[in-house]
């Protein structure tokens, strides 16, 4: 898929639910936000215990019932996800590079 159709597709949707419990940088969930280690439970997302259906349910209920929630997840979602850009990002490993060949 080109990557503006994938950003339009993000754009359509409500929310974005990655159930797993091993994405080491999960490129997916940077490219709907940054959830599972970056996620501000109740701010731009949640967090659930792995495997309970029950409470991911209820949070994906929460989200999808109350617009308001939706749209200021959304907003913090794009604030936060905006310090990995690949200017930024490319910057940041420069600078590791740097400074390890300085050390040696």
């Amino acid at each position: 898929m080109p990557d503006d159709e994938l950003v339009r597709a993000y754009q359509r949707a409500d929310v974005f639910c990655m159930p797993g419990t091993a994405e080491l940088q999960s490129l997916a969930t940077m490219g709907a936000m940054a959830l599972p280690h970056l996620a501000g439970p109740g701010v731009d997302g949640f967090r659930y215990p792995p495997g309970n259906v029950a409470v991911l349910a209820a949070a994906l209920g929460e989200v999808l019932r109350d617009r308001s929630v939706t749209v200021s997840m959304g907003r913090a979602s794009r604030e936060k996800i905006a310090a990995h850009n690949t200017g930024h990002t490319l910057t940041a490993f420069e600078e590791v590079y740097v400074a390890a060949d300085a050390a040696v």
